[in-house]
């Protein structure tokens, strides 16, 4: 029998000289860094009565851990409890913060060792305490995860023949700074290598990070600047699945997102 604990994950924040007012039935999307290179975010919903819900998440080695907590915020103070495997303590201590950015930046302390991570808000959408993408889809969150990661790989990988059954046809494109319309699986196929330049695929390579995964009632955004948009699309069973909607390749603007 599998045996499962909770950790106390506590975020102590001091106030500033402003108020951080967390908006009732949104998630809002922190992203950040623990330590130099271990990416993570932090997800948190406002229910209406004042009680917050959400979840810690980790990515390495194209795989998303998302861990669900519960807790409350009072006043910019706030302490979570997060499931875990293993009975262990973890705390995390930090600051809300603001300049250029809306901020959360502190400690991760685990036995006493101290890691520091640095995060700051990127997104405040709609949703539900059981699925942060509703709005956009109703799959599990763990399938959206899965396929935005999937797509990624088969693009970078070169993976046509597999990537273009994702593709919700006819899919607009831009191939030499015209706009082309792909109508089929052969089209893309054909195209790949003109549609994914190598600046664009930088770009996806680079940016194109599960947590910049934007939910909206229009689809969701993947990458920084929207390189790709996904949507559930309705198969001849009645059933839904997800689908690349939007290529956004033009060469017109610059990838270099590096700033």
């Amino acid at each position: 029998m599998k045996r499962r604990y909770l950790i106390t994950f506590s975020i102590i924040i001091s106030c500033f000289s402003f108020s951080f007012d967390f908006e009732n039935n949104n998630y809002h999307k922190f992203i950040g860094y623990i330590g130099k290179s271990n990416v993570f975010e932090i997800l948190f919903y406002a229910n209406t009565d004042g009680s917050i819900v959400g979840q810690f998440a980790t990515y390495s080695n194209i795989t998303i851990i998302r861990k669900n907590f519960f807790g409350n915020i009072i006043q910019n103070n706030g302490i979570f409890e997060i499931e875990h495997s293993f009975n262990q303590k973890m705390t995390m201590e930090g600051l809300f913060g603001t300049s250029e950015k809306e901020t959360f930046i502190g400690n991760l302390i685990e036995n006493s060792i101290k890691t520091p991570f640095n995060t700051y808000l990127t997104a405040i959408f709609p949703g539900s305490a059981e699925n942060m993408y509703l709005s956009a889809c109703s799959l599990d969150p763990d399938v959206v995860d899965n396929f935005a990661l999937k797509v990624k790989t088969l693009i970078l990988s070169g993976n046509v023949n597999v990537l273009s059954e994702l593709i919700n046809y006819p899919i607009l494109v831009e191939i030499k700074k015209k706009k082309i319309e792909i109508n089929s699986k052969n089209d893309f196929k054909i195209n790949f290598s003109n549609i994914f330049y190598k600046e664009f695929l930088f770009s996806i390579k680079k940016h194109c990070h599960p947590f910049f995964l934007l939910p909206s009632p229009q689809g969701l955004m993947f990458g920084k600047r929207g390189q790709l948009w996904f949507r559930c699309i309705k198969t001849d069973s009645n059933d839904f699945k997800l689908k690349i909607t939007s290529i956004n390749n033009s060469q017109s603007g610059s990838w270099n997102l590096d700033q």
